[in-house]
């Protein structure tokens, strides 16, 4: 008995040393390293001009992929066709029906195809396709509020980011196929972009809903009843609540009456029409924000395909507090 003993002892020992020694091993292996990007960046209009986008299209090399509401600016064509010309494979996803006519998409669509761009005009399973984004050879994305209209660049308060997230590309990547091709896209269950009509509603009304101290809103639009009802909570338990808007016109009665209802519970509306406000911007308790095309609308959030990126990157935050700040201290109060 006592030298079974002693071999089942030898035995254990014989194992941990190796369990040991294999540990050591695995300890000492080379970490596999970690693919570095660099960090999103923000363009802000008027101020930037077409220099961010333009650069990027002069440096794709194999394929750039635009999904857009409007698309008139003719530097922005121009460059496209350049582009093209290059040998790089250039695809276009474009409404062909927006808000007051599609003739100016469907001639330019027209003129693409003409130069060698493949152009397809969106699915009609959405009421639009609002969404305003660029894809380079899956090294950057590009998400916007703005259209590519002579007026984004150089009239309108506009934003965009330029994302080298691998996840975010891929992501875009997999929603322009499927939008490309009319079929439904698979995204994965945790998305890190915000859709609509996929994620949108929920997304936001949960950014407004975490705010603890303060939201800060630039937006076009403020008809959604059920946002507004959280902008109205989260004013009332204290939030400081503050929204840059263009100034509501004579028949936008629902505008106005939602404007009254967000200062009645204690939020604060201003007024910024040079350059018009056509942003649609989140930022939570100034470490967070939401920067994408989809208005504060039940179409824009359920009916459409709109895009938005969540962010608390420094280098996105950063300067657009800045820019808020400032249009806030410009913006009308009345």
């Amino acid at each position: 008995m006592n030298a079974q003993r002693s071999r089942i002892t030898r035995l254990l020992g014989y194992a941990l040393l190796v369990l040991g020694v294999l540990l050591v091993v695995v300890a000492c292996q080379p970490e596999t390293p970690q693919v570095a990007y660099p960090a999103p960046e923000l363009f802000i209009q008027p101020r930037d001009g077409r220099a961010p986008l333009f650069e990027l299209l002069q440096s794709a090399q194999q394929e750039v992929d635009l999904t857009i509401y409007l698309l008139t600016d003719r530097d922005t064509i121009r460059t496209l066709k350049k582009t093209a010309r290059r040998g790089v494979r250039v695809r276009v996803l474009i409404e062909s029906e927006p808000f007051g006519g599609g003739e100016n998409n469907r001639r330019v669509a027209r003129d693409l195809q003409q130069s060698g761009i493949e152009v397809r005009f969106t699915s009609r399973a959405f009421r639009y396709t609002h969404q305003k984004s660029l894809i380079i050879d899956d090294r950057a994305g590009v998400i916007m509020t703005m259209n590519l209209t002579y007026s984004s660049f150089t009239r309108n308060r506009e934003y965009g980011v330029i994302t080298y997230n691998p996840a975010h590309i891929a992501e875009m990547r997999t929603v322009f196929e499927a939008d490309w091709q009319r079929v439904p896209p698979r995204l994965p269950l945790s998305s890190s972009l915000v859709w609509s009509p996929i994620n949108a509603r929920e997304t936001i009304l949960a950014l407004i809903g975490a705010a603890r101290e303060r939201l800060d809103l630039e937006h076009q639009d403020l008809l959604d009843d059920e946002v507004v009802d959280a902008l109205v909570r989260a004013a009332r338990r204290g939030v400081d609540v503050r929204l840059i808007r263009p100034t509501p016109r004579d028949n936008e009665e629902a505008e106005l009456r939602n404007v009254r209802r967000l200062r009645r519970a204690g939020g604060s509306v201003r007024y910024l029409d040079t350059p018009r406000v056509h942003a649609k911007v989140i930022v939570v308790d100034r470490r967070k924000a939401l920067i994408g095309s989809m208005n504060l609308t039940p179409t824009s959030l359920d009916f459409n395909r709109e895009l938005g990126i969540v962010t608390d990157a420094p280098s996105v935050i950063q300067p657009l507090l800045r820019q808020l700040d400032a249009d806030w201290q410009k913006a009308a109060n009345r």
